[in-house]
């Protein structure tokens, strides 16, 4: 419409132009004048753009924004539909894409259903009661919740449905100091409202009635025990209702009022400090940034430690997610919050949405990801929820490169492992592929040749993949080379040394074992024993660890005692004593070096 309104007036001052020319407007008639694309084609060029670009990367969170803008100006409900699907799928949303998204639905339901309440009517409040509850677990907000709750009582939704909505609502933001008074008004008006019409009919049954009345002074009772800013007011509308009903106020939820007034009062100070730290130019440049400057942040744990005395996880709860709601990029308070989590058994499952949720925020740390999966895994979460949850933060571009996606990918193959059935009893053939997709998804990213070359410092991933391939997979002979790989690189540290004649010796072959490593076209050689590949790895190493040689010396021995004949041991012994003189020779020619005259001594000798 806005479109043929404009090409209206450009043909009417076209006419007024030919009517009242000039001879110099026509002497200016062969002047060829460049006429802009219509702006449809502008805008459909530029959204096509934006596709291009989120489909190389989609964690471009201004190119959503701008897709949806585009595609919302265009009246395109459909794609802007599904642009904001897009994002959802990568971001939590702020409170205010989430009500411009509602808010659109809400207009697409009215113009398709024509005010009606037939099938694609009730899938279109389906969907927006969809939105309202995905709103909520992206952050608290307790203006949502209340919109949702009367979105219900708008559509005529049944009474349990209604019910269940404001009891969700209190649950998760009654203990709100600032709003949470709003969630208990909304709860407390609406079972009054019930009784008044129970009351008002002459008809329904007493013990009904008396079911309903006792809803609405529990109600009352529990919205009186909540600190909330409405506590003075709401104190006075519970006397001034049960007077209207002739009778007396329960002394208990007086009692409850006093102790919730007394919380409040506690909790003042810190909601007045908040505000006012919110003012300064430190705060409002952080907001900017969408993090906390260190004043806000040294006034949310004070108030944290405050709530926490209460003994009420759901205060504290509340307080975190006010927090992080104010500042989501801000990783201190999810570390916080996750902390927290884990120490509240009441919490049940809880925990795994708030650390999902903190990986999700700080989507390029991998410790967040890692304590995510292992909590998924505590909680016996499905395997493909694990998996997508390992999968998108892999695709979120870790901030510490090659060594976060080695300690994710740890993370990972724990998990898989921690699904096995239990030793002697062999993985099923699709957990076996699962195993050997992650370890070569580890050769994707940290191999010589991979996305993050030699990063795996510590061959820490490395060393568990061996693990996994000798005990669980039953390779020996591929463990064998990758511990022999790790070994050329790790060589001085004994510690990787016994790691690595330890795991030879927990999975024993026989001799006859084939060597499946050869190159193609060889006969498989026989595998050595475990004792044999132990045997090897100690003369190996005795000569090449810098760090401890004693330690190795030592295991060796102890080895050799137990396994070994007399050659086998007398030859230990003849090695290790002979290591251990090298180092002690070496041990005592850096000690005279480190002196005042050993110093003068190779200053000289470098001179000369």
């Amino acid at each position: 419409a806005e479109m043929d309104e404009e090409s209206a007036l450009l043909s009417s001052s076209s006419g007024d132009e030919e009517e009242g020319g000039t001879g110099e407007a026509d002497a200016d008639a062969d002047v060829a004048i460049a006429v802009p694309p219509p702006v449809h084609e502008i805008v459909a060029a530029e959204a096509a753009a934006l596709h291009g670009h989120l489909a190389q990367n989609p964690r471009l969170y201004d190119a959503h924004t701008r897709l949806i803008q585009l595609l919302c100006s265009a009246g395109d409900v459909a794609g802007a539909r599904e642009a904001r699907e897009a994002m959802s799928a990568q971001f939590p949303l702020a409170e205010s894409l989430w009500r411009a998204w509602i808010a659109d639905e809400k207009q697409a339901a009215e113009a398709a259903s024509g005010g009606g309440d037939g099938a694609e009517a009730q899938a279109y409040r389906g969907y927006v009661l969809q939105l309202y509850a995905r709103a909520a677990a992206d952050y608290l907000s307790p203006s949502l919740w209340l919109e949702r709750a009367f979105y219900l009582l708008e559509a005529d939704a049944p009474e349990a449905d209604v019910r269940a909505s404001l009891e969700d609502a209190v649950m998760a933001a009654g203990a709100h100091v600032l709003e949470g008074g709003r969630l208990w008004k909304a709860l407390v008006h609406y079972e009054r409202q019930l009784l008044e019409v129970l009351e008002g009919t002459g008809s329904a049954d007493a013990n009904t009635v008396q079911a309903q009345l006792a809803r609405v002074r529990a109600a009352y009772k529990r919205r009186l025990s909540a600190p909330h800013l409405e506590l003075a007011d709401t104190r006075a509308e519970y006397l001034q209702w049960e007077k209207g009903r002739g009778a007396k106020p329960d002394p208990a939820v007086l009692a409850k009022a006093e102790g919730a007034q007394k919380a409040l009062d506690a909790l003042l100070p810190h909601e007045e400090a908040l505000i006012e730290a919110a003012k300064s130019e430190e705060s409002i440049a952080a907001k900017a940034a969408h993090v906390l400057s260190n004043a806000q942040w040294g006034l949310w744990q004070a108030y944290v430690t405050h709530e926490q005395g209460s003994r009420d996880p759901a205060r504290s709860c509340v307080l975190y997610e006010r927090c992080v709601a104010s500042a989501p990029l801000f990783e201190p308070a999810w570390f916080a919050y996750v902390e927290f989590a884990h120490t509240q058994k009441r919490l049940g499952s809880a925990v795994v949405g708030v650390c999902e949720r903190a990986a999700r925020n700080v989507a390029t740390s991998s410790e967040l990801w890692s304590i995510a999966i292992l909590e998924m895994d505590k909680f016996g979460y499905a395997q493909e929820r694990v998996t997508a949850a390992f999968s998108f933060g892999c695709a979120c571009g870790l901030r510490g490169g090659g060594p976060d996606y080695a300690s994710l990918l740890s993370a990972y193959l724990g998990h898989l492992c921690r699904r096995l059935p239990p030793r002697p009893e062999p993985p099923s053939a699709e957990q076996a592929a699962a195993l050997r997709h992650a370890i070569a998804l580890g050769e994707h990213y940290l191999r010589s040749n991979g996305a993050f070359p030699d990063s795996d410092i510590d061959d820490t991933y490395a060393r568990l993949c061996a693990r996994v391939e000798n005990l669980r997979l039953g390779d020996i002979a591929g463990a064998r080379a990758r511990l022999d790989s790790i070994l050329k690189r790790q060589g001085g540290r004994c510690t990787v040394w016994l790691e690595a004649i330890s795991l030879v010796l927990e999975a024993p072959v026989d001799t006859g074992a084939v060597d499946t490593g050869n190159p193609k076209g060889r006969v498989g050689r026989a595998l050595p024993s475990a004792n044999a590949a132990a045997r090897t790895l100690f003369k190996r190493g005795i000569f090449i660890v810098t760090d401890a040689p004693a330690d190795l010396a030592a295991a060796w021995l102890r080895f050799e005692s137990v396994e070994g004949s007399a050659d086998d041991f007398e030859l230990a012994r003849s090695r290790v004593a002979k290591r251990l003189a090298d180092a002690a020779g070496a041990a005592a020619r850096a000690a005279a070096a480190a002196t005042p005259r050993g110093r003068a001594q190779s200053k000289r000798a470098a001179e000369a």
